[in-house]
């Protein structure tokens, strides 16, 4: 692939927009808790925007009813109280839908007001926080100055370590296949799980019993990961899902969870606090077409991030995903959740990632938002249920770093498709990392850092 240097942006660009977070607890289920790091600090020095009073009226057990106001630049609402449930998220089948092929998206994009939900899974309650534009520039700005974006890679690693396969191959399936490009599944076994940046993502699964993967998730932070908001939350509703988040791993023996796992259940011991968010539209039962805001964050209170590194993340133009090979990465359902999904790799083994080799490619923009980009586009690459919430993301050179690094810049979210011809390439749908999704996750990161 071509050598391209992109700077992450500025400050007059936005990151995740609207969101709704649920607080989860989380428990190390390994010994190799990770050491505190610079990354442990904020951002800004000095908490100009009052983030640690924002943080203890999100712990409260009984929230006052009504708009706290923290400063001129920060409110915090309780909105109700939600629940978790151990039933496990479903993978959406959605139908075609038409896309713009060059679509036309600005840049700098100005930083906007952040407006996200906060379910503290601890207590049970759920929160709308509204940032100021102004406050959201400047830790954005403070991001940029300090390459908090641009992913942080371990001294082994050394450069891109997805080169694609030449071409396609071919194999025949005595099956309908769902999300499968040309109606063939070329999905390979990934066994370097260790390897950066594949133990930055993450399988997520029951709490307990059935290990096979409901959800991928992967680490862009210390304790952040980057998810499909429907492997989170069921959509329209309060009801949010406990699971098991385990970066790396590599099946279900002895040895298969190097860096660890981190849960979230009701009534954790030690009662500690996590998060998770999602666009507030995504939670809004009377907003139409709610999967244009399919994407979602977990923040876990152990810094798994410290030890796994963690991938960059941005939003680039669509004419730049075009012209860039990207890759997916994530765990499959094997189907052994009694689901009839049909669509498993074959000899699917569970706990385990798989990835298409080839090009994800990028056609099919669809969905505006306010800054007129894009929300959705169409991938080529194949996967399936258990492949929600997985990255979609490219190399780009980092003078940071001296090297190429690998960059976050969309989840999977849907199969479109219940027979997939072999005429149909881009048979799957992502959500974008827009500068709308920048706002918010500079905002969610700097608060729960």
């Amino acid at each position: 692939m071509k050598r391209r240097t992109h700077h992450l942006w500025r400050s007059t660009l936005s990151l995740l927009g609207t969101v709704g977070l649920l607080a989860g607890s989380f428990s190390m289920t390994s010994s190799s808790a990770s050491a505190q790091t610079n990354s442990a600090q904020p951002c800004l020095t000095g908490d100009p925007f009052q983030l640690n009073a924002l943080k203890t009226k999100l712990s409260q057990a009984n929230p006052p009813s009504g708009v706290q106001r923290v400063n001129r630049n920060l409110t915090v609402e309780f909105i109700t109280t939600g629940v978790l449930t151990s039933e496990a998220p479903t993978m959406p089948v959605e139908p075609l839908e038409t896309g713009d092929d060059e679509p036309y998206e600005r840049e700098p994009v100005p930083a906007a007001t952040a407006t996200f939900r906060v379910f503290n899974t601890l207590t049970l309650k759920e929160f709308r926080v509204v940032m100021q534009a102004n406050a959201v520039s400047s830790i954005r700005d403070c991001y940029e100055r300090n390459n908090l974006l641009s992913g942080n890679a371990p001294s082994d690693y050394s450069g891109n370590i997805d080169a694609p396969a030449p071409q396609r191959s071919k194999q025949s399936e005595v099956f309908t296949p769902f999300g499968w490009s040309n109606g063939d599944d070329n999905r390979q076994l990934k066994t370097n799980t260790s390897q950066y940046p594949l133990r930055t993502i993450s399988q997520f699964s029951r709490v307990s019993g059935n290990q096979d993967s409901n959800c991928t998730g992967t680490f862009v932070g210390p304790r952040h990961l980057i998810t499909a908001a429907h492997c989170i939350n069921r959509v329209g509703t309060n009801v949010w899902f406990t699971t098991k988040v385990t970066p790396g791993r590599n099946g279900t023996g002895s040895g298969s969870a190097p860096y660890g796992s981190s849960v979230i259940t009701l009534n954790p011991s030690p009662p500690v606090e996590s998060w998770y968010w999602t666009f507030e539209e995504w939670r809004d039962p009377n907003q139409s077409n709610r999967r244009r805001w399919d994407i979602g964050m977990i923040v876990v209170p152990d810094r798994l991030g410290d030890t796994t590194s963690w991938m960059g993340v941005a939003p680039r133009t669509a004419s730049y995903l075009k012209n860039t090979t990207s890759y997916n990465r994530g765990y499959p359902n094997c189907n052994g959740d009694g689901a009839t999904r049909g669509n498993a790799p074959a000899g699917c083994q569970v706990a385990r990632m798989y990835g298409d080799p080839n090009d994800c490619g990028a056609r099919w923009f669809k969905n505006l938002d306010g800054a007129g980009w894009s929300m959705r586009y169409d991938v080529k690459c194949d996967l399936s249920a258990g492949h929600s919430g997985s990255p979609v993301y490219h190399y780009e050179y980092s003078a940071h770093h001296g090297k190429d690094m690998p960059v976050l810049s969309a989840v999977v979210i849907t199969e479109e498709c219940f027979t997939c011809s072999n005429l149909n390439s881009y048979v799957n749908t992502v959500r974008r990392v827009t500068p709308s999704v920048i706002d918010n996750f500079v905002a969610l990161r700097e608060i729960f850092n």
